[in-house]
């Protein structure tokens, strides 16, 4: 050990060093915490589902609203959705639901998208 008689300021260097050696440990515990904290919170998030999903859930929906006789809020999904469905059978029910959703409504400028698709 050091005697503090031959170094004079050897308590101050000491002193310093432990001083600079608790705030390198307090940044290390800090930043543990951070990680572990933090970390699962990232894991958790669900994953997003994909676009296709997207669009079946849109189709679905724009089905059961026109089908349901809500024509006025079905028409617009209805229009969007059949130019992105593939399923030939899909196509043609969403493109019926349209022509007939229009045709009741008094609209029938918006049924020309709809047979144009149904003609094909």
């Amino acid at each position: 050990m050091i005697c503090s008689a031959e170094f004079p300021n050897a308590g101050s260097t000491r002193a310093m060093y432990n001083s600079v050696l608790m705030r390198k440990l307090f940044g290390l515990c800090v930043l543990s915490l951070f990680m572990l904290f933090a970390a699962p919170s990232y894991s958790a998030q669900a994953p997003k589902p994909s676009p296709a999903a997207d669009v079946m859930a849109a189709v679905q929906r724009a089905i059961n609203l026109a089908e349901s006789g809500r024509c006025a809020e079905a028409l617009p999904l209805l229009r969007k959705s059949i130019r992105q469905i593939a399923d030939k059978d899909l196509k043609k029910r969403v493109g019926l639901d349209g022509v007939h959703c229009a045709m009741t409504h008094n609209v029938p400028y918006e049924s020309l998208a709809f047979v144009e698709v149904l003609v094909r």
